[in-house]
This record gives C-alpha cells, sequence and structure tokens, in this order.
C-alpha cells in the first residue's frame, strides 16, 4: 500500500519522461480544520478499537512557557483541546487531521522544565503512526 506521504513525480522534456517518488514529511498534510470540539476528542479518546501509542521526546530546551508550545504546535496544524497542570507536569490535548479524515488524538505530558514529553496518541491509521510521531518531534525541536 502506498502511504499517503507518497509524492509521485512526472517530468516531461524533450529528452523524455522521467518518474520519481519521495516522501514529504507527513505534518505538511495536517490540516487547518483539525480542532476538535471537546466532546469529539473525548469520544475518540475513549473509543476502544483504537490502540494507543506512546512516544517519548527529549532534550527540547527552547521552550520558556507553555504557550509557547502550545503556539508552536497550533502554527502547525496541531491544536489544543485543553490543557491542564497535574503533579508538577503540564498535560496538554491535541487533535490533528490530515486530508482524508484521518485523525489523531493525543495527550502530551511535559514535565516542567519544558525538556521532556511524553506523547500518547490514539487513531485508526495504525500505519500513519511512526511518522506522525517523528512529525510532532521535528515541530517541536525546529
Amino acid at each position: 500500500m502506498t502511504p499517503i506521504n507518497n509524492l509521485q513525480i512526472a517530468v516531461k522534456n524533450n529528452t523524455g519522461i522521467y518518474y520519481f517518488q519521495t516522501l514529504v514529511p507527513i505534518h505538511i498534510l495536517f490540516v487547518e480544520s483539525g480542532k476538535l470540539e471537546q466532546d469529539e476528542w473525548f469520544k475518540n479518546w475513549q473509543d476502544n478499537s483504537l490502540n494507543e501509542y506512546k512516544y517519548n521526546i527529549a532534550n527540547l530546551n527552547k521552550y520558556a512557557d507553555i504557550k509557547e508550545i502550545v503556539d508552536k504546535l497550533q502554527i502547525n496544524n496541531v491544536f489544543c483541546i485543553a490543557e491542564r497542570y497535574v503533579n508538577n507536569m503540564n498535560v496538554l490535548y491535541l487533535s490533528v487531521k490530515l486530508e482524508q479524515n484521518v485523525i489523531f488524538v493525543m495527550e502530551m505530558l511535559i514535565d516542567q522544565p519544558l525538556r521532556n514529553v511524553k506523547l500518547s496518541t490514539k487513531t485508526a491509521a495504525a500505519s500513519l503512526v511512526s511518522p506522525f510521531q517523528n512529525a510532532i518531534e521535528e515541530i517541536l525541536k525546529s
């Protein structure tokens, strides 16, 4: 099966037609309409048919406060549905949609010095979890 982030290109000139393909970063497929309502987020999170995937991100080293992280995510179409502060951890509840209505819901725990992240993700698109997690890490570290 061809991944959703596979870009296929054909170039035609006077010497012939050339075909090639490449995988583009999946975050360029995050859509602006990806913010879920709280009840819709919760319904997806509670859906037992979706597996939960864990991922750790270390050494952020660049954020002064949690608002900077939320803003950075939002400009990349990763939307904060709610946030809390529990047990010395910032907890963000996030959503992302891709084209073709592929939905990711996340719980992001960020330690108090804002250096380490524990990301829990739920989606029906299991084949996209790894590139998705890598994209979130790239966004946070860029």
